[in-house]
This record gives C-alpha cells, structure tokens and sequence, in this order.
C-alpha cells in the first residue's frame, strides 16, 4: 500500500533566510513595509514639514502639557537632528511646522514627562546638558548636571541612572531634577552592592520601580524616607537594556538566549521561534512597544549574498522584527536601518514612529509591503522537507496563492520552479526522485499572500 505524505507550511523550519515574511497559521503573509508617517491637523492629513536645517534625524520625543487656563491639553513632539537642535510640533494644533526652541545638544537626549505642583514639567537631557520646561515657565538649563542615561517618575518621586557611578540610583522626592547626584533631606541615592551588575534604566511597571541590570532585575521598595532594593531576577547572561520595554502587563528584554518576559511576579523565557533568529543580537538592538505589538531592531547576518537596501552601505541595524505578544507570530523587514522608536498613542493617534538612519522623514509601518515608493522581495526557504534521507518520490505541489509567487523546488542536485499563475489554487504534478528536498518561495509582489501549500510525496 502506497502511503503519501504531505509537506505543509506549518512544517518549515526556522532559519535565517526567511524574511519579509511571517507565519500565521498554516498561512505565508506579505509583511509589512515602511512608509512616511503623516498626521491629521484640521481636516487635513499629510507628512510633517522637517526643519530646512536638519538633513538626517536623529531622536524622536514626546510630552505632553496641560494649561489650566486655557484648560487643555497640548501634545508635543519632539525632533532631534544633524543640525543639534531640538525642535517641537504643536500636534493637532495650529500647523505642519516645528518650531525651534532656545538651545542647542551634542548629543542624542533622553526625554521624560511628569507633574509638580500640577503643572506638566518636562526634562531633556544628554551627555553634556539637563534641559527643565513647566507649562507656563520659559526653559531653563541646569548648570554642572550630571549625564542621565535613564530617568521616571513614581508616586511623586524622581529616579535616574547616571552614566558614572553606575551603581548607584539616584532618587529626588520633591521631583527638583537640580538635586540629582546631590545628597539632602529630600534627595540622595541607593547603593548597589550585589553582582548583579551596572544599573542601566529605570522603569515604572505595575506602579513600581525595576532597575534593568546588567545582569538582572532589582525592584526599588519606595517607602517614604525609606528607599530599599530587593533582587527579582538574576540572568545568566548580559541583559540588553535597549531591548527592555513595558508591554502591556509585562515586561519583555532579550538576553543572547532569547526573548524574556516578567509579569511582576517571575521571569520566563518565551517559547517562541524568534529565538533562533536573534541568537547573535547586537549591542545596538533597541526595542519599543505599541499595544500588543513589540518591535525590535537589530542586526542580523543573513548568510546569503544579497545587499538588501541599508546593507548596501554602513548600517546600525538591519533588520526590523514585529512580534505579536498574544500568539508571537512576527513578520521580519530585512534592510531597514531602524536607530529610534517613539510609540505615539494619543486620543488623536496611535502609531509607532520610527527614524530610519538616512531618512529624512518620520517614518511608520506602512500597510502594504512596500518601502515608501519600493515593493519589497519577499522570500521563504526550506532546506530539506524530509524527515530523513532516504529516497522518497515527489509527484504535486499546490498552492492556493497570489500571482506571480515564484517556488523553486529543489531535488538533491537538480530543481524545478514554478509561478503562480491565478489567484487562487495552483497545481502543478511531476515526478522526482530524490533524498533531500528544499524549498524556496520568492515574490516581488507588494502582497505575495500563500493561503495554503501543499507537496505531496511518498517513500520509495
């Protein structure tokens, strides 16, 4: 008796040279591309104006301030680029224009919201300048600042992680940012003196302060005068602290060994396939979350001979990787030079803004696979559908598809390929005896969408 076996999508193996691709179920779809990102301002929706002076940016940033008199609420984005200066964008108000403010940095800042006195206050810093501006209050710099690398606020409470000591946080409970790195009776630090390493961003979650270490997870107890730090997470090895961002009601980092969530209460190793891609994760990978959605950026080596898009020259990053917190199916955009992210979630907008290096554009995801005016390649591979090597006969495959998806099907030394001809099923019937079987699916088609694929074979 004659037994044929089926080879299906949900089979394929995960590697390296699947991109612009990801799995749902037992579907190939198209992913998503980049695009420029507009905004709606009175009626009208179109890309921001960037500053004449700023040919490349840098940094994105967001506040918000409420002006009691007027009794609303202004949101502000935040633009920093090759020209040193530092704009902002009366969002949903007035114009498509920034306007410049008083000062210039050297240096990519960090940005932090928060309330005093129940007016909005806002501090920007960098590596060479500390930046305050109160709703209702000019800008003021504070002189002799030390460098803040991480900075929140929590029941009143400001904490920062400084650049030197590293081991120390930093805390101010009358929120004056002007007593960081000094010792009173309202400011002072808490000494870190277990193992677990540097401390490199602070972070609120679940109404609570966590340190991201080098090497774990420490929660502040912030308790009045009483200020204490209590070991939640110890890692084997290096936490990428770019990578840590509050989801939801988690918190997800990569270590070298994967993808990490912390609930509050534990710290689990997630299950999922993109583990294997990002084994060799960079230093310079970042992260950011938007609702269920967590995008990374990282570097990636692909093992192949292509030069897709920024690997055409020096890169960061190269790849983007959006992950689906709820069934972590992802979609990977190979050649995309991601350097910042900013989550705008507002009663207006909710979109993830991005800076692409070399950009000149507030970029977002787009929803066609597409980057701004290019279609995007698309491939899938397999390298051996068989379970084993011995020899096996290969007679149809079908595919219920998009047009114009090119599969190549390869038998030990020899192939045959096939495009897709309808929209719908495609079948194609032949006969080939091998004992390594590989698969490869290509498309230049800005959808690209495979519904289903079947190859049917059977033991010899």
């Amino acid at each position: 008796m004659i037994v044929k076996k089926t080879f299906k999508i949900k089979d394929f193996e995960i590697n390296k040279n699947i991109y612009y691709n990801y799995q749902a179920d037992d579907k190939l779809i198209a992913s998503n591309g980049l695009q420029v990102a507009t905004f709606t301002y009175a009626g009208k929706t179109r890309p921001l104006n960037i500053p004449a002076g700023v040919s490349n940016i840098y940094w994105l940033g967001y506040c918000k301030q409420y002006y009691k008199e007027a009794k609303q609420s202004t949101h502000r984005l935040l633009l920093f680029g090759d020209d040193n200066c530092i704009y902002y964008n009366m969002m949903f108000k007035f114009s498509f224009d920034f306007q410049r403010l008083l000062t210039e940095f050297n240096s990519k800042p960090i940005v932090l919201s928060y309330k005093i006195d129940d007016d909005d206050a806002v501090i920007i810093a960098s590596q060479e300048k500390m930046i305050v501006w109160r709703t209702n209050y000019d800008l003021y710099e504070i002189e002799n600042a030390p460098i803040i690398t991480s900075m929140c606020a929590n029941e009143g409470v400001l904490f920062c992680t400084l650049i030197e000591p590293a081991y120390k946080i930093w805390y101010c409970s009358d929120l004056n940012p002007e007593k960081v790195g000094k010792t009173d009776t309202s400011s002072g630090y808490i000494l870190l003196d277990d193992d677990l390493g540097y401390a490199r961003k602070v972070v609120v979650f679940d109404e609570d302060v966590y340190i991201i270490r080098d090497y774990g997870i420490t929660k502040i107890n912030n308790y009045k005068e009483h200020k204490t730090v209590s070991m939640i997470y110890q890692s084997n090895t290096l936490i990428f602290a770019n990578t840590v961002s509050v989801n939801g009601n988690s918190i997800l980092f990569f270590t070298k060994e994967g993808l990490y969530r912390f609930n509050g209460a534990k710290v689990e190793k997630l299950n999922v396939n993109i583990n294997t891609l990002v084994g060799d994760i960079n230093p310079n990978a970042i992260a950011s979350s938007l609702g269920d959605k967590y995008y990374l950026a990282t570097k990636l080596d692909f093992c192949d001979d292509k030069k897709i898009l920024c690997e055409q020259n020096d890169y960061v990053n190269n790849v983007l990787i959006v992950i689906n917190t709820q069934t972590y199916d992802y979609q990977i955009i190979r050649g995309v030079d991601v350097v910042n992210f900013l989550p705008l979630k507002t009663e207006n907008d909710e979109q993830m803004l991005m800076v692409v290096n070399g950009e000149r554009n507030i970029v977002t995801l787009s929803k066609n696979s597409v980057y701004f005016d290019k279609t995007l390649p698309k491939m899938w591979k397999n390298s051996n559908i068989f379970e084993n090597f011995n020899k096996k006969l290969v007679t149809k495959l079908s595919v219920y598809a998009d047009k114009d998806i090119k599969i190549t099907i390869n038998f030990d030394d020899k192939q045959l390929s096939f495009i897709t001809k309808n929209s719908g099923l495609n079948q194609f019937n032949f006969k080939r005896l091998c004992s390594v079987c590989g698969l490869t699916i290509e498309s230049e088609n800005s959808s690209a969408n495979i519904q289903s694929l079947e190859l049917e074979y059977r033991d010899c």
